[in-house]
């Protein structure tokens, strides 16, 4: 019974790890491909639009 614990552990790490590192590097794809400067632009227009000057 233990050691099948330790070996769904061990599978859960290996997972979270590697979902982790997808994250990662999805996150930097975006970076590198200049997406948050849409996400930057878009929530300016929202603040400006809220206050009333755009």
């Amino acid at each position: 019974m233990l050691q099948v614990m330790k070996e769904q552990s061990w599978y859960r790490m290996v997972m979270q790890l590697l979902i982790f590192m997808l994250g990662v590097f999805c996150l930097a794809a975006g970076v590198m491909n200049g997406g948050y400067r849409d996400t930057l632009i878009k929530a300016i227009m929202v603040c400006l639009e809220c206050i009333g000057i755009g």
